[in-house]
């Protein structure tokens, strides 16, 4: 929240605000690389590459090293998209498993129940290795 004020103050400076809009705009990406909020630290680093391009040169260390971390960021932000994804369809599947697995059971559970018709409600042809008959 503080460097966000911080930009926003040197980005209404204009052309008198360059050095603080480039300096914010460090700040924000090592804050958010600390944070582990990579989408966001990719954001700030790309600003900062851009800034410190024209600044320093493309051969200057500080452009290098600002590539360098817009690089790890990018990296990371992958991971992290990645490993949300597996952790989601791994939410997904166990309870998908177990529903399975009480429902192909040789004892007909409440679960495995409930499974069978939330499954063929969906339109999954689901066939049991035993039948199940009803008694009246």
């Amino acid at each position: 929240l503080c460097f966000t004020i911080f930009l926003e103050k040197a980005i209404s400076q204009e052309e008198k605000g360059i050095a603080e809009t480039y300096r914010g705009f460090i700040g924000l990406a090592d804050n958010l690389e600390r944070q582990k909020r990579w989408m966001e630290a990719t954001h700030a680093w790309q600003q900062a590459v851009e800034m410190a391009t024209p600044m320093f040169g493309a051969s200057h260390e500080r452009t290098i090293e600002h590539q360098l971390r817009l690089k790890r960021a990018e990296r990371l932000s992958r991971w992290q998209r990645n490993m949300r994804m597996g952790i989601w369809a791994l939410t997904l599947a166990v309870p998908l498993g177990f529903g399975w697995t009480w429902y192909r059971s040789a004892e007909q559970t409440a679960f495995g129940q409930a499974f069978g018709v939330i499954a063929s409600s969906f339109g999954f042809g689901l066939n049991r290795s035993q039948p199940v008959t009803a008694e009246l």
